[in-house]
């Protein structure tokens, strides 16, 4: 914590109590004197505020919220500075010089403190030590016996984790019949373990009790299993924890392993046979092997396999920080879930998405303490805290919370992370159908088509790029080059998003967006299936946006040629799956585009505003676009994609600019059209942007039905 900071001479004893100085002027040892307290915190009232709560917090509104500059010497000014400095935020990398605090009238949060140095606002907590309850009046909620563990701190077990502890977080799980966690699984594959006990490879089926391990493999080196050695590794102990040659975060696991009373562990650099024909069936059935793992350990510490899991061994990691003030010993909270999940290397990678996700029980390691989640929701448990917290941090950190609906939050946030390999974007995320359909049995959501699900499949086509738009390689599958449709987000790379101008949820969609007529999915192999067909017209009167449906009842063109092209006839000379439908189009230089220069926080900051044929505007093009899209407009084309009734926050259409545009149309009925903005490519339709028009400027335009074949 403090041994980052530049030595200085020790002020003098006359300036210790009042004078305030620089953060990085402080001696380490400056923090470390037990009671002695600055001016300012030695009148802080934390004693009465804990035995009397609140009524006697308002008798010192003045010393409530203030805000302080940090004092040298003072053991509650290091303690602040600990409480926030051991937050791992990814933008922290200044010491705190100025702080608000609050007194809180429950022990569990004693002190809340904020850094106000005008970096990231991030926020600490200085808790009371259970043991020190006895303090508290009897009577009092703070000293309810059934909520006492709650509202405490807890002292860590001597620099190393308590095994005993994490086990009985692990056993309330598997036997609180409240918790499912892991009985919704797929049927069982065979795998390769490592027995902890005979320390050698072993083979099973995925039903044996086992757990796994999700880690950074880093650049380095070691041990891994290939064709020549997988014999030997299955010899009793060819995998001793003394070989030099295993990762350290391997070699932590087994041990963690060993501890926890368990016998099989899953690692995928021994447990995949590394130069086998069959690595890449094992790849796929990642989300398997998560999935119907016990536990899984996830390393959230360190850039590779070298560093290992803090705690595990005695004295891998930096004991907590304990002071006495005014006769109670007080403790720095560890750091959160949140910020350790937001610091890790680990969630920036793309494999460890789905790990994490599928797997049924999690125990994180960090550099400070352990913490342990599941299936069941929001429940953490994590060691300097007697009993569990209601946290969602968890959740707002793997997109299983935001206003895009499940899988629309999942793709944001798995395209937010890197790959080491481009070609491994859809196998990395394969798994997620697994997730969304734990939760909705048998609907649709196991059927995916180039990572977009079956269920909703016009609203998964409905993704905006965050940043400027980068087709993605073509990768090589047994000899043959297959390309990434342009259609799907995976064909890009770059985060997307899924809410520039709407918050549909899950259950919604389906009744809620329409397109004029069937798409059908033109497979690298198979036969053509139909993925979306009208259900007929969503309104009794007169709908703007269905222009597409009353063209169509008076003929349209057709795809004569269905049944006797196979997809290999079509295809472009790079494979790839193709969507297959009929629909209006204009050309794209019936409208001029231009970009207003705003801020980087406005919401039109990477949109394209429309016009029409006279100057006035009439629609956007959503989000970025490709850098070359001036010189390629004059070969693009408008396709009238499909409708939303009434899907968006009208709020967020005012910001965008567009809401104008719709309402200046005397018909508009309140949905919103989207449209493709598309480019030839190699025999096939390359998707470039998505856009918003208004539908009576479209029709003016003249559109015209036409066959459509996007790759």
């Amino acid at each position: 914590m403090g041994q980052n900071y530049s030595h200085n001479p020790s002020p003098s004893p006359d300036q210790a109590q009042g004078s305030r100085w620089p953060v990085s002027a402080l001696k380490p040892a400056a923090w470390g004197t037990d009671g002695t307290l600055c001016r300012i915190c030695a009148t802080l009232p934390i004693q009465e505020t804990l035995m009397y709560g609140y009524s006697y917090q308002a008798q010192f509104l003045s010393q409530m919220g203030r805000t302080i500059s940090l004092s040298a010497n003072c053991t509650l000014c290091g303690m602040m500075v600990e409480a926030l400095r051991g937050q791992p935020h990814f933008r922290y990398k200044t010491n705190p010089t100025t702080v608000l605090y609050q007194i809180s009238g429950l022990p569990r949060i004693c002190i809340d403190v904020y850094d106000k140095s005008g970096g990231p606002e991030l926020r600490g907590h200085i808790r009371l030590l259970k043991e020190y309850r006895r303090l508290l009046p009897s009577g009092l909620p703070s000293n309810n016996t059934t909520e006492e563990d709650e509202n405490f701190g807890r002292p860590i077990k001597n620099q190393q984790v308590d095994f005993r502890l994490i086990r009985s977080w692990l056993d309330k799980c598997v036997n609180d019949p409240d918790h499912d966690c892991g009985t919704r699984l797929s049927d069982p594959t065979d795998i390769i373990l490592i027995d902890v006990q005979e320390r050698r490879l072993v083979r099973k089926r995925t039903h044996a009790k086992y757990l796994a391990l999700s880690y950074v493999w880093g650049q380095v080196g070691g041990l891994q299993t290939e064709n020549q050695n997988y014999q030997a590794l299955q010899e009793e102990g060819s995998l001793s924890p003394d070989n030099p040659d295993i990762p350290r975060v391997i070699v932590d696991s087994m041990i963690l392993t060993q501890q926890l009373h368990e016998r099989y562990l899953w690692v995928d650099r021994l447990c995949i046979i590394q130069d086998d024909v069959s690595k890449h069936a094992s790849i796929q059935n990642m989300g398997k092997i998560y999935s119907h793992a016990l536990l899984t350990i996830f390393a959230l510490s360190g850039e590779d396999a070298t560093h290992g899991l803090p705690g595990v061994k005695r004295g891998s990691r930096p004991p907590q920080t304990i002071r006495r003030v005014n006769g109670m010993s007080l403790a720095p909270a560890l750091p959160s879930l949140q910020y350790a999940l937001e610091a890790s290397l680990h969630t920036t990678r793309g494999w460890t998405f789905q790990e994490v996700l599928l797997s049924p029980r999690r125990l994180f390691f960090s550099d400070r303490q352990a913490y342990f989640t599941c299936m069941k929701g929001n429940e953490v448990h994590c060691e300097d805290c007697p009993k569990f917290m209601y946290d969602w941090s968890f959740e707002r950190v793997y997109g299983l919370k935001g206003r895009s609906g499940l899988y629309g939050s999942l793709v944001e946030s798995y395209t937010r992370r890197t790959l080491r390999f481009d070609s491994d974007v859809l196998d990395a995320f394969s798994g997620i159908s697994s997730l969304l359909n734990r939760d909705n049995y048998m609907d649709c959501w196991e059927e995916m088509y180039s990572g977009l699900p079956r269920r909703d499949f016009l609203y998964a086509l409905l993704w905006c790029p965050v940043q400027t738009p980068i087709r993605r390689p073509p990768r090589t599958r047994d000899q043959i080059e297959e390309s990434f449709p342009s259609w799907s987000w995976i064909g890009w790379k770059g985060a997307i998003t899924y809410n520039p101008v709407w918050t549909w949820s899950d259950e919604v969609w389906r009744e809620e967006v329409f397109a004029p007529g069937p798409i059908d999915l033109l497979p690298l192999n198979g036969p053509p299936m139909n993925i979306y067909r009208p259900r007929g017209s969503p309104h009794e009167g007169y709908c703007s946006c269905a222009f597409g449906e009353r063209i169509n009842q008076h003929g349209g063109a057709g795809f004569s040629d269905q049944q006797e092209q196979s997809p290999s006839d079509i295809a472009s000379p790079n494979r790839q799956s193709i969507l297959q439908f009929q629909t209006l189009s204009v050309p794209a230089i019936c409208f001029s585009h231009r970009q207003d220069q705003l801020t980087e926080d406005d919401d039109r900051a990477n949109s394209l505003r429309l016009f029409d044929g006279d100057g006035k505007e009439c629609g956007i093009i959503l989000a970025a676009v490709p850098p070359e899209i001036d010189s390629i407009v004059s070969e693009c084309k408008y396709l009238f994609l499909c409708y939303g009734r009434e899907p968006v926050d009208f709020s967020t259409l005012k910001k965008l600019g567009i809401y104008d545009a719709l309402c200046n149309d005397p018909d508009w009925c309140r949905c919103v059209p989207f449209f493709l903005l598309v480019r030839p490519a190699q025999g096939v339709w390359e998707r470039v942007a998505l856009a918003i028009i208004q539908p009576r400027t479209f029709e003016r335009e003249g559109p015209k039905w036409e066959d459509i074949r996007l790759g």
